[in-house]
Parts: structure tokens; sequence; C-alpha cells
């Protein structure tokens, strides 16, 4: 493919159309591909910075989408945190609703999974403090998103993983089938 073959400053022209058609490319197949190898190959903080903030402007409809939540997700697998701040800040207050997409739910365990420590707290204190929580346990997808922030992700967040079991208890009660395993 043309993105490994040449640097980044042979391709910049490339890079440039890629980004003229970003939203394009990132919500289809094929678009996919070209975009996460974009990504991977990218290697300059300014070039990534540009497709943060491209991805930062809509990455609601992008973690939706069912090409688009990959695209993100490579981002926050390839560039450190510092550099995906932004997609953090924009989609603070959406977590626990996203959990609930077949799509996005795979973008919020990834975004629990990349984030440090002290991000992974403050997201999985919007799961506490939500009073859709009953919904996420419900929810086949947010139910997922529970169990491996529970299970996997977040071993320096002991606290707040107890707050999380705790307030999905407090739940249960409300909640029609349980889930939780």
């Amino acid at each position: 493919m043309i993105i490994s073959t040449f640097s980044e400053e042979q391709r910049q022209y490339i890079f440039d159309d890629i980004l003229k058609n970003f939203e394009t490319l990132a919500t289809d197949k094929q678009g996919l591909c070209v975009i996460k190898k974009l990504i991977e190959q990218t290697k300059s903080l300014k070039l990534r910075q540009l497709i943060v903030d491209i991805l930062s402007k809509n990455v609601a409809m992008y973690v939706q989408n069912e090409y688009g939540n990959f695209v993100v997700s490579e981002v926050l697998q390839q560039y450190a945190y510092e550099t995906c701040r932004d997609i953090y800040t924009n989609i603070k207050g959406l977590f626990v609703k996203l959990s609930q997409n077949k799509y996005s739910s795979k973008f919020i365990e990834n975004s629990i999974e990349q984030a440090p420590v002290e991000k992974q707290k403050e997201i999985i204190q919007e799961f506490v403090d939500s009073s859709n929580l009953e919904k996420v346990v419900e929810s086949d997808f947010g139910n997922y998103v529970l169990q491996n922030t529970l299970k996997k992700y977040c071993h320096g967040c002991h606290d707040a993983k107890l707050d999380l079991i705790e307030a999905i208890i407090d739940c249960l009660p409300n909640v029609s089938e349980y889930k939780i395993q």
C-alpha cells in the first residue's frame, strides 16, 4: 500500500486528500482499511493531532458507526493519551449512553482500557452516578462493558470498582433480568 511505502513527507498530498474525505472513508468498510493504515503509519505528532482533531469534532457519530468505531479505537490504541485527550473530553457525559450501543460499546471498552487510571476512575464514576445504570445492566452491550470493566480493566481503581458494584447492586431490584455473572 502506498501509505506504508513512502515517507510522511512524500505522501503529504495523499494525507491531505484523506483528511478532506475523512468522514466518508472512516464510515466505509474499504475506507476503514485506508484510515487504519494511515493512523498506524503516521508518526508526526502534528499530523496525529490533525487526525484526532477531526475525530474529536464528531466523535459520538464515529463511535456509533459500524466502521467509525474501529477508527476511533485504533487512534486510542496507537496514539498517546495526551494526543487523544480531546476525544475523551468530547465524549464525557456520553459513556453510559454509548455503552448500550452495539458499535460504540466496543469503543467504550477500548477507551477505558487505554485511559490512564485517573481517567478510568472518571469514566467509572460516570456509570456510578448515572440514573440510567439499570438500563446499562439490562442492555446486552452495556452489561458486557460493565462486566469487563470490573474483570479486566482499571487495575488501579479498586475503590471505583467497589462503588460501581454497590451502584449495580442498588439498581438490581429494578432490573427485569439479572445478567451479572
